[in-house]
């Protein structure tokens, strides 16, 4: 997958008056099994923490 098409000069000057503004957003690749081990890890932390209470 490649990056999105970028706007045109007139794609942007339209919204930008309206507020909306460029931002470039990085997720969790959420197919990595070292992503997953730390989901399973923090999963495991949050229950243990509840049993405390």
């Amino acid at each position: 997958m490649g990056r999105p098409k970028a706007l045109t000069q007139e794609e942007r000057a339209e919204l930008l008056p309206k507020g909306y503004r460029p931002v470039e957003v990085w997720l969790a690749d959420i197919w990595s099994d070292e992503i997953w081990a730390q989901v399973e890890e923090d999963c495991r932390l949050i229950a243990a923490s509840e049993e405390r209470v």
